[in-house]
């Protein structure tokens, strides 16, 4: 498969998922009136399962079992809050530099490590 057609996928499957536990996380605490950290842990979590679901389904159209894909799916975002967590250090603390500049970039890294280890990797055919 092209890689440009699946980055676009993903690319949306990632902005959907932002709105979608930003949503979440509004109707829960706003709306539902559940405390702060419990609102936004169950939308976080709602919201990793239909990120996995759409590129599982639609992304990257994988065939694997769920068990070990999803085993793998946890793995990267596990690396994914890890690779966030040291460029944020680096920036900000190494080198100085505003924070909000700094999670852009970190950003960026984090749409890179998935999408890679995603498409070769996780989802692979």
């Amino acid at each position: 498969m092209l890689i440009a057609p699946r980055m676009i996928r993903f690319l949306l499957v990632g902005g959907s998922t932002a709105a979608a536990q930003l949503s979440l996380t509004w109707l829960f605490v706003d709306v539902i009136l559940m405390h702060v950290l419990v609102g936004s842990t169950v939308a976080a979590a709602l919201a990793a399962a239909y990120n996995y679901t759409l590129h599982y389904h639609w992304t990257f159209s994988a065939e694997a079992p769920h068990g070990w894909t999803l085993f793998k799916y946890l793995l990267v975002c596990l690396g994914a809050l890890l690779v966030n967590g040291v460029v944020m250090y680096i920036g900000v603390t190494v080198y100085g530099a505003y924070y909000l500049a700094v999670q852009i970039v970190a950003g960026v890294s984090v749409v890179i490590w998935s999408f890679c280890l995603s498409s070769f990797w996780v989802f692979a055919e």
